[in-house]
């Protein structure tokens, strides 16, 4: 069963800090090979702390629940290890979801080039960790639904439910006995969140 609650903040402007030259998502994707697990946001790096003891378990599930249940598992490619989408540019925004589901026809040109995937996935995935905040979750929530996307899932396994948010929608939550769809943007994408939450 699914309840509506309020919808994302808006993304709020950050403060110009003129002190260190802004990057490119190309130039970040060079430092990638020597630094680890950082995102780009508006030319800046920043660096996430590593995840706590379950968020790789919860991710692989929800791949794994994908696989199982969906009406056509050839309608998505699953990407996990965090791949970089290219958000925003000038100043340049890379974010990293937990999982992203991608169409095919969206997939197939970006693999033929170099670098980070541009624009948002087609559902973006998060799994909240101890070392985010809500603040951080619902910066990257609103990043996502301004580059195009159309679908962000945010899972949260303390509290055992899952957030849907939609551009210019309210957000429903889904219990832990529910299920989340693909929608029209991926028809046929099931996640029970028991599986899940297991």
């Amino acid at each position: 069963m699914a309840v509506r609650v309020s919808a994302p903040r808006a993304r709020p402007e950050r403060p110009p800090d003129s002190a260190t030259p802004l990057l490119t998502a190309e130039e970040f994707l060079a430092l990638t090979d020597t630094i680890t697990r950082t995102e780009l946001v508006d030319g800046r790096v920043v660096d996430m702390p590593p995840a706590g003891n379950g968020h790789g378990v919860f991710s692989a599930r929800v791949i794994r629940a994908a696989d199982r249940h969906s009406a056509d598992p050839d309608a998505f490619e699953a990407l996990t290890s965090e791949p970089g989408f290219t958000l925003r540019r000038d100043p340049d925004t890379v974010r990293a979801p937990d999982v992203a589901f991608v169409t095919p026809e969206h997939l197939a040109p970006q693999l033929r080039k170099r670098g980070f995937y541009e624009g948002a996935p087609d559902i973006a995935v998060e799994v909240i960790s101890e070392s985010q905040t809500r603040a951080q979750v619902e910066d990257k929530v609103a990043e996502y639904l301004e580059a195009g996307g159309r679908l962000v899932w945010v899972i949260d396994p303390e509290a055992r439910v899952a957030r849907v948010y939609r551009p210019g929608a309210q957000v429903d939550e889904v219990a832990a006995d529910g299920v989340l769809s693909g929608e029209d943007v991926i028809p046929g994408l099931m996640v029970p969140l028991a599986d899940v939450f297991r």
